[in-house]
């Protein structure tokens, strides 16, 4: 159900002027920045979607604490509250953990700058359609969930700072997690393939030829491939390589490229699970790993959390 023109009107009897707001809750911008929950309180009792630049945001009634600054330009930490109804924040939360590492982003804009889709007549009565036209765009931490019942939920949010288009801090301090990009900038692992991302062995075992320092490794269509043989594919972008070991017995071609989804019947990807016990397995576990360090490379903060003696 889209809305018309006669409701248009008598929702804004301004010619488009009321500011709507519109949120963007991130699942956890650390792991998973592209991923996000969109929904906004501006339904005028209407229960159905606003359309802001294709994104569809779901009606749910909310309500959020003044948003003040100070003298010295300190932000408050202001807090959202969010209607719990049939408990979809509670499943939400029970799957994304709680919203650690969560953040809102409150984007608010005009009524005429709103998708044509939310009109029945399709078009917008009030002006033109504009996916870049906000008024403002906020970013908000989500500093701990405060309150939980069967009608609502509160969260409390704090304001990054920042600083020549800096943000503080620079990095994210986990203590079980490692930020870098396995392979990469921070990682620097280079070494022979390993594990898949949730540690576990190759469905076959990796035959022990892979070579740092040349091309011998490197993928190519019309090659006949062995169960076991490892290689890699380059990349233009970090990271500069990404390493496959062979599950069946094949003559390559660009159907089943490892980097394809066919390709997922004939290769799996060496993944690390980003935390201690991944990071172990490639630079303390092997001595014979020409990636060897004898000490983790690992970019958490295991210290700033409570860990078990063994």
């Amino acid at each position: 159900m889209r809305l018309s023109d006669k409701i248009a009107q008598s929702i804004n009897p301004l010619n488009g002027g009321s500011i709507i707001s519109l949120w963007r809750l991130y699942y956890n911008y650390v792991t998973e920045p592209e991923n996000f929950f969109s929904f906004t309180a501006s339904t005028n009792g209407l229960n159905v979607p606003i359309i802001f630049g294709g994104i569809s945001y779901t009606p749910i009634p909310c309500e959020i604490d003044s948003i003040e600054k100070n003298s010295l330009g300190r932000v408050s930490r202001p807090e959202i509250k969010i209607s719990n109804e049939g408990g979809r924040m509670t499943q939400l939360m029970a799957r994304k953990n709680d919203f650690k590492n969560a953040k809102l982003v409150r984007i608010q804009t005009f009524i005429k700058y709103l998708d044509a889709a939310n009109f029945d007549s399709g078009e917008n009565p009030y002006g033109i359609p504009d996916p870049n036209a906000e008024v403002t765009r906020e970013t908000f931490i989500v500093h701990q969930k405060k309150a939980e019942n069967k009608v609502f939920v509160t969260l409390s949010l704090s304001a990054p700072f920042d600083l020549a288009s800096q943000t503080t801090p620079g990095r994210v301090i986990l203590s079980r997690y490692c930020p870098f990009q396995y392979r990469g900038k921070g990682c620097n692992y280079c070494g022979k393939p390993v594990a898949k991302k949730d540690d576990s062995d190759f469905t076959v075992a990796f035959d022990s030829f892979y070579a740092i320092s040349s091309s011998s490794n490197l993928w190519i269509e019309g090659t006949t491939y062995t169960a076991g043989n490892a290689v890699y594919v380059e990349n233009h972008s970090d990271p500069p390589r990404t390493v496959f070991v062979c599950k069946i017995n094949h003559i390559a071609t660009m159907l089943n490229n490892p980097n394809q989804v066919d390709g997922a019947a004939y290769w799996e990807k060496d993944e690390c699970s980003k935390t201690i016990t991944g990071c172990s397995k490639r630079f303390i576990d092997d001595v014979s790993n020409p990636a060897y360090l004898g000490h983790l490379n690992f970019g958490g903060y295991p210290a700033v959390d409570n860990y078990a003696l063994r």
